[in-house]
């Protein structure tokens, strides 16, 4: 999970891809009707067992 505040929204993994993509998912209620696109193609670091990792946030598709 991203680190955040309680009560504001944010994103967790909710599956790992077999070609190592992130599935994210938003929890909490957005603040306002674009808030999920405000986050596309923001740098983000994940941090792994292994050492941190560099990525860059998706352009959001829409999910049922």
């Amino acid at each position: 999970m991203i680190a955040c505040a309680m009560d504001t929204p944010s994103f967790v993994v909710s599956a790992v891809t077999p070609e190592g993509y992130l599935r994210l998912h938003r929890v909490g209620a957005a603040t306002y009707p674009l808030w999920d696109q405000f986050h596309e193609a923001h740098p983000v670091r994940i941090l792994t067992t292994g050492g941190d990792v560099q990525g860059v946030a998706p352009v959001w598709i829409a999910c049922a």
